[in-house]
């Protein structure tokens, strides 16, 4: 990396759209991000209203 930085930046740049290639292939759930959230957040929430 010290003897060819610009060989190292071409690396990462590279292997950073791969990434984001792969991201955006891969399939999606058809529910937005508040709804996954309130899926996971919903039940400690009524179980902590049953406690109250």
């Amino acid at each position: 990396m010290e003897e060819q930085p610009l060989v190292a930046l071409g690396v990462v740049a590279a292997l950073a759209c791969a990434a984001g290639a792969l991201w955006k292939l891969s399939p999606r759930r058809s529910d937005g991000l508040l709804d996954r959230m309130s899926d996971y957040v919903e039940p400690r929430y009524q179980a902590l209203r049953k406690r109250i």
